[in-house]
């Protein structure tokens, strides 16, 4: 039985195996149908578990836990990983969201809400956060209005044939 409210905290390394295992669930649930036709081969490559791209996920991650300019936070219900946020400061007045993962089977329980508020309270006043979303996950879209983001624009990349949407919030 689970408890009603996980724990969020800083992720350590042994937290990156739970991680890309959510990572790839969540991208073959949840994003698998925002990929355009023209897209879906290449993202079903890299989203499809293996060997050897989870040893470059860890050994990826690990590097990004190491580096002082990424921080990465987890949400743990009785013992188990079930999310994760992730996101870079770039200089003094950025940071850039990379990505917030919930388990499949967990979500719709706020954990995701949980985990963006958390990741929200450390970046400092006057800082502007960015994020890029796939113009047609609605879902993801709500949460950051929510939020207080608006649309600023279009990224020059897409993620696997999907335009992404630019998203920013200036914290006063």
């Amino acid at each position: 039985m689970y408890s009603m409210q996980p724990t969020i905290r800083s992720a350590v390394v042994s937290d990156i195996p739970k991680m890309y295992a959510i990572s790839t669930r969540a991208h073959q649930r949840s994003y698998a149908q925002l990929i355009p036709a023209s897209g879906r081969a290449k993202f079903d490559k890299h989203y499809t578990p293996s060997e050897a791209s989870k040893r470059y996920y860890i050994a990826k991650m690990a590097l990004k836990l190491g580096n002082p300019a990424w921080r990465i936070w987890v949400a743990e219900l009785d013992g188990s990983v079930v999310g994760f946020t992730l996101e870079q400061i770039i200089g003094d007045a950025l940071v850039q969201k990379r990505g917030l993962f919930v388990d499949p089977d967990m979500q719709g329980r706020g954990i995701g809400k949980l985990l963006f508020e958390e990741s929200l309270k450390d970046i400092p006043r006057g800082a502007t956060v960015r994020l890029s979303v796939i113009e047609n996950n609605h879902r993801a879209k709500e949460l950051y209005k929510k939020y207080g983001f608006v649309t600023v624009g279009y990224d020059s990349k897409s993620f696997y044939g999907s335009r992404l949407e630019v998203m920013e919030l200036q914290l006063d």
